[in-house]
């Protein structure tokens, strides 16, 4: 019988799942209604119709670093 690692030592679990994917049909109603949207209101309410319901992805955090600039010392 295997024992269980104590509490809190637990290895994260990462799970990979494909995104969802939408049918040629629905990409199409999508882009008929975002057509519409768009012929009838201005284009900062078209935007923040759009903007309304996205939601943050969260994905692996990246720093960026900037680089030391190189100087040249002539003598």
């Amino acid at each position: 019988m295997e024992k269980s690692p104590p509490p809190g030592s637990q290895e994260k679990k990462v799970s990979i799942e494909e995104p969802k994917t939408l049918t040629e049909a629905e990409l199409n109603a999508l882009r008929e209604k975002a057509r519409e949207i768009i012929n009838t209101h201005s284009a900062e309410e078209a935007t923040k119709i759009f903007l309304a319901g996205s939601k943050n992805v969260a994905g692996p955090s990246v720093e960026v670093k900037e680089k030391p600039k190189e100087t040249i010392c002539k003598k």
